[in-house]
């Protein structure tokens, strides 16, 4: 087992070029999950971080009640209404290149079925929140997750999910899943056994709707081709980048998640994405 350092080096080395020939078609389709009644501010942040991640396309899955407001502010996006009852077969996610389920999503049936449907969706998957918490009450389904699932606990749901005293690496290894332990360094523990210790971030980002934002960047990154451990690397990096570049702003003291989002631009490039 090693541990590395994701430092700008690191992320450089990560960093995709963007084809000058690219459209919207060649960048990747992401598909999000999040949302529900009371709850809509957690999809907006994941929704605005998928986007603003260079993703080409995409498609939230969200309840009625809160299709208004996601329409309004993040109209790049599509939509497509949750209904009661509604049915989503696996062959029906085929065209997406990644899949992102958690923030701010209900607890109920229904959505219990979507995160099954998602275990066979074929496509890379990146769980978090709500997500986290039914695999929490339901045990049986992490043995049924896709190998190189991308979970984004914070502790106490790490705590939920497999116990507080469980070693991350191990947890890792046996489940066959990319584990990001979200918190001052976040980690990222594949495997094979490597860690990788993210070097960005600050206290400012301690406010609630910075893992939502998280979420999104890791979805994007994963729906434009990177690998499992590479969107979750540059994921965690970038999404630290952001909230520093924002404190140097607003302070630690008045930073809110959705100032990670508008400053995920400059964080790109200043790991050496092209301005044009």
């Amino acid at each position: 087992m090693k541990t590395v350092d994701i430092d700008d080096s690191m992320a450089r080395s990560l960093l995709k070029a963007r084809p000058r020939d690219a459209h919207k078609g060649t960048m990747g389709h992401a598909a999000l999950f999040a949302g529900s009644y009371g709850m809509a501010g957690a999809a907006v942040l994941s929704a605005r971080a998928t986007l603003r991640s260079g993703v080409g396309k995409l498609t939230c899955f969200v309840d009625e009640r809160i299709y208004a407001i996601l329409q309004t502010s993040s109209p790049e996006a599509v939509f497509r209404i949750l209904e009661p009852g509604m049915h989503i077969r696996s062959d029906n996610l085929s065209g997406f290149d990644a899949a992102g389920a958690g923030p701010g999503w209900g607890s109920g049936e229904e959505n219990l079925r979507l995160l099954e449907t998602l275990t066979k969706a074929g496509c890379p998957l990146i769980l978090d929140a709500e997500a986290l918490n039914m695999l929490a009450v339901n045990p049986g389904m992490v043995d049924r997750l896709p190998p190189q699932t991308v979970l984004t606990p914070h502790r106490g749901e790490y705590a939920r999910l497999f116990g507080p005293d469980a070693d991350p690496a191990g947890v890792s290894e046996r489940h066959g899943c990319i584990l990001v332990m979200k918190g001052p360094a976040t980690r990222v523990y594949t495997p094979g056994g490597d860690v990788y210790r993210n070097t960005t971030g600050n206290p400012g980002m301690a406010t609630a709707g910075s893992g939502d934002v998280l979420t999104g960047i890791i979805l994007g990154l994963s729906a434009r081709g990177y690998n499992p451990m590479e969107a979750s690397c540059l994921g965690v990096f970038l999404h630290g980048r952001s909230g520093d570049l924002a404190a140097g702003k607003f302070g630690a003291e008045s930073m809110i998640a959705s100032d990670l989002t508008d400053f995920l631009g400059p964080a790109f490039l200043s790991v050496g994405a092209s301005p044009i």
